[in-house]
């Protein structure tokens, strides 16, 4: 019989579980990054860090979120806006960003800024990731859009569409300006393009 000792400290809980694999088929992470001081930028309910703290035992693992309700009593998890997060530059081996980015896809100054605000926190030599939108995921979703709504597709919908289409080109050069400073790296697994930014 196995020792209590081993016991998994959330065993049952699915829910942590998926969430963690449903980050890493879309994320990079490696094991190494795991046990590392890593932050989530974006957390939403905080699963994924709380996987990391309770059954990878990573106590420097810390999520950031905006929005209070989800994370409320959460050990590891903090209140802030991604934008101006509450930590000084360099604090993090570790930068992930899971579905995050995309939000600011259609205001690409607020992108640029949250990348940059991304970068600010890693440390030299640490590494930042998240999923972006490009040119030809936001087409793709207006195709998607479209074909649900039908006739209900509206010119809302459509300058909606030109607005994250031209911020996903702009977020193209600024990448491109990134390389300037920083390694940058493109991966698709599956339908997601996750931008690598390595300090």
């Amino acid at each position: 019989m196995e020792s209590p000792h081993h016991e998994n400290p959330i065993a049952g809980n699915e829910e942590l579980k998926e969430a963690f694999e449903y980050y890493l088929a879309d994320l990079p992470l490696t094991p190494d990054d795991l046990q590392k001081p890593l932050l989530d930028v974006g957390a939403g309910e905080g699963k994924f860090v709380q996987y990391v703290r309770e059954v990878l035992g990573n106590s420097e693992a810390i999520g950031v979120e905006a929005q209070e309700h989800k994370i409320s009593g959460k050990e590891g998890l903090i209140v802030s806006d991604g934008l101006e997060l509450p930590f000084p530059d360099e604090s993090f081996d570790v930068v992930i960003a899971h579905n995050y980015l995309p939000m600011f896809v259609a205001e690409p100054a607020q992108m640029e800024a949250a990348i940059r605000e991304l970068i600010r926190v890693a440390k030299k030599g640490g590494k930042v990731m998240g999923d972006i939108s490009t040119p030809e995921s936001v087409t793709r979703s207006d195709e998607e859009t479209k074909n649900a709504l039908g006739a209900e597709y509206s010119e809302r919908d459509r300058q909606l569409h030109e607005r994250r289409l031209k911020g996903a080109e702009s977020l193209r050069s600024f990448l491109d300006t990134l390389k300037q400073d920083h390694e940058v790296q493109s991966l698709k697994p599956h339908a997601h393009t996750v931008i690598i930014v390595r300090k």
